[in-house]
């Protein structure tokens, strides 16, 4: 193919192919070919001049290397088998709300209604127009709401008596309206801006990685990853980087960086970004943008956003809401005909508890998030807070939730003489490395205070979640994994439980090694019991809530622990892989129970996403602490006694808040028919009652006292914006 480069500098070298301007398909092909080699970072086409500029590393390749490398792109680029990848598209930052928008046109245009009507001005269209200006972003939810989802919500009541009171010349209580669902407004959202995201999100995330420098694979932190690192990536972990894959195939999670649970798979080639999870695989990355240049870095929306707060009680009311639309319009326009009275016509119109509900709700699930955050408890959403309020089960897994964490290796067995207890170790340690479950962390910590080899260029390796780990080494296939793991990969157990019968007594946990079904021995581990494991059950039976375990571990292990932590054998599932803790969790779904279920590990995963509500402590796979409902960011399982203390008093508090705003709506509504109102006492008990509401969901005085004083800044802030 005809091409010419034109200039070099050192980093840099610009060349000149005239089928760039002609052939996108081409050009798309050889940006990604480039762009996915080592050393080269950057690469730009400009198809109207046919130029392509790439910039390198010069310390890793020189001039020379990059122009053979440059070569032997554009031939394959030029081969009709050569496809490009699946695209990932890239996503845009979303922008922050500007609040004090949402009530300094409001408050401005009250301000100058009262002034007009006291001082009786001829100013009433230019009032007026000032009011549908400040009520825009209200009709713009109410257009969308009709035009786009096709639906009547209960804006097009607000949208309607805005309007209505504007053209009859009402202008204060319209004004007054919009400024008081502005105040309600910015109480909420102050609610959730008091949440320290940041603080909550570092908490969560690991603070390593395992890095390839040198030929040698490393465990660096995060932070200190440089572009052009090879970062590998384990099941359970975050991707920390933006790049592409160099070696591997997995599947990967994407939805903390999209919203959306999509997994999809990734191998050579394709394009990655820091804050997914690889759910399965094994994947060697070439950074290209670490730290606050990747796109989770970029998207501030997901630190600083609030979180969902919505409820079955909010979602009920405005459901209520939207179906009284029509009956509404159609008394509001029938009272009309018959009494010619537009003033008890529009009191109807008012008729809107369902937003008061709703919004009241926020605040106090957004206050109950905050308080729970103070507290060393995340919670991601007002759902998982209202049903952990209704909780009646409660679901364990025994390793690392009942258990501590770290587990200990506290005895190694070998089958004969030639093979030492170390020997076992070290390849053992190299299967389980870069994994988060605790037994693998336990050996590869063991083995390498031993000081024995722990790393090793698997040609293949796979994870079996829940059960065992799958790997080839110089064409040698090595096992590791439970009992029923290698009973299911056809492996005889009888002669080492017949060389070691106390294996059948122990209630350690234990991890068997295979290489060419040949048994080479048994790695026992340990995992102390949490201090505060017992104490925790006996308070939850005490609040008539029943606690089960379920555990992939062996009977012996399993019942030893129940036994000490107080949980009934009836209520005891052992050797059970995920998909079996699914099926078990479904029968109690089934039995009418409300469950939460509280794991820390990778094979958690699907209980954690399956249960009404899912716990996960912190120290816990970056799998289970991003599936869960609520995670424990001190790791300790009191926690989950005050998380569900909080989730009760906040449902009394959305319960309150019922009451609250529908009573007095309801009563200030028929007042207004059937006597005539004053519209500014209408709009008043309508938005007042309700940032009262929203006052009671506040769960403090201080944070009240906080917030009033913020509050009463506003107007100097007014001013300067």
């Amino acid at each position: 193919m005809d091409y010419q480069v034109v200039h070099v500098t050192t980093g840099r070298i610009r060349v000149h192919i005239p089928r760039l301007k002609i052939d996108q398909d081409f050009a798309s092909k050889l940006q990604w070919k480039l762009k996915s080699t080592i050393s080269i970072f950057h690469v730009r086409v400009n198809p109207i001049l046919s130029c392509l500029i790439v910039d390198y590393s010069p310390d890793q390749m020189d001039c020379a290397g990059v122009q053979a490398q440059l070569t032997d792109a554009i031939r394959q680029a030029d081969t009709k088998d050569f496809l490009l990848p699946a695209k990932t598209p890239e996503l845009k930052v979303i922008a922050e709300s500007e609040y004090l928008y949402s009530l300094g046109l409001p408050l401005v245009s009250l301000s100058v209604a009262i002034i007009t009507t006291v001082l009786e001005l001829p100013l009433t269209w230019m009032v007026g127009g000032l009011i549908l200006i400040a009520a825009i972003p209200l009709f713009k939810s109410t257009i969308h709401e009709i035009k786009e989802e096709q639906k009547l919500s209960l804006d097009v009541l607000e949208s309607l008596w805005t309007l209505l009171h504007v053209l009859e010349g009402f202008l204060i209580a319209p004004a007054l309206a919009l400024s008081l669902d502005g105040l309600g407004k910015i109480l909420r959202d102050k609610t959730a801006s008091d949440i320290n995201y940041q603080a909550i999100n570092l908490n969560l995330q690991q603070s390593h990685t395992q890095v390839k420098r040198a030929g040698k694979e490393q465990q660096v932190l995060i932070k200190d990853v440089e572009i052009g690192d090879h970062v590998i990536v384990y099941p359970g972990e975050q991707i920390p980087v933006d790049g592409f894959v160099l070696k591997g195939k997995g599947i990967v999670d994407q939805q903390k960086l999209t919203g959306l649970s999509k997994v999809v798979v990734c191998q050579q080639g394709h394009k990655v970004y820091a804050s997914t999870l690889l759910v399965e695989g094994k994947l060697t990355i070439q950074a290209q943008k670490i730290g606050e240049n990747t796109q989770i870095g970029k998207i501030v929306d997901l630190v600083k956003h609030a979180p969902v707060y919505d409820t079955r009680v909010a979602d009920f009311a405005e459901e209520v809401g939207n179906l009284t639309i029509l009956p509404i319009l159609a008394l509001s326009g029938t009272l009309f005909a018959l009494t010619n009275n537009i003033q008890s016509a529009l009191a109807l119109l008012q008729l809107d508890f369902a937003t008061g509900i709703r919004i009241s709700s926020a605040t106090a699930i957004l206050s109950a998030i905050d308080y729970a955050a103070d507290s060393g408890i995340y919670i991601r959403s007002g759902r998982g807070l209202e049903m952990l309020a209704r909780v009646d089960t409660v679901v364990f897994d025994k390793t690392g939730t009942l258990t501590q964490i770290h587990g200990e290796v506290v005895g190694i067995q070998t089958m004969n003489e030639q093979m030492t207890p170390l020997e076992v170790l070290s390849l053992a340690a190299a299967a389980e490395q870069g994994l988060s479950h605790p037994s693998a962390k336990a050996i590869v910590r063991f083995a390498e205070q031993q000081g024995v080899l722990t790393q090793l260029e698997w040609e293949s390796w796979d994870y079996k979640i829940g059960q065992g780990v799958i790997a080839q080494f110089n064409g040698q296939k090595i096992l590791l994994g439970s009992k029923k793991f290698l009973r299911k990969q056809g492996i005889d157990l009888k002669p080492i439980l017949h060389q070691y019968p106390d294996l059948k007594k122990s209630r350690h946990t234990h991890a068997y090694l295979v290489r060419d079904g040949q048994l080479l021995g048994v790695i026992s581990l340990s995992n102390p019991i949490r201090t505060e494991s017992a104490s925790v059950v006996s308070t939850l039976k005490q609040q008539q809530i029943e606690p089960y375990m379920l555990t992939g571990d062996h009977a012996k292990a399993a019942y030893e622990v129940a036994h000490e932590v107080g949980i009934s054998p009836s209520r005891i599932y052992v050797e059970v892989f995920p998909e079996k803790k699914v099926e078990l969790l479904q029968q109690l779904h089934d039995a009418g129970r409300v469950v939460a279920y509280v794991g820390d590990g990778l094979n958690d995963a699907a209980c954690l996403a399956y249960a009404d509500v899912s716990v996960s402590l912190a120290e816990g796979s970056q799998t289970a602490c991003q599936t869960a409902d609520i995670v424990i960011i001190n790791n300790n399982l009191h926690q989950l006694l005050v998380a569900i203390a909080i989730a009760k008093k906040t449902m009394e508090v959305v319960d309150q808040n019922i009451g609250l705003v529908a009573v007095p709506n309801v009563s200030v509504v028929l007042a207004g028919v059937l006597f005539s109102l004053d519209p500014i006492m209408v709009a008043i008990v309508n938005s007042g009652f309700t940032i009262l509401a929203e006052l009671n969901g506040l769960l403090s005085a201080e944070k009240l006292a906080k917030l009033l004083d913020e509050l009463g800044q506003l107007p100097g802030k007014l001013m300067r914006s």
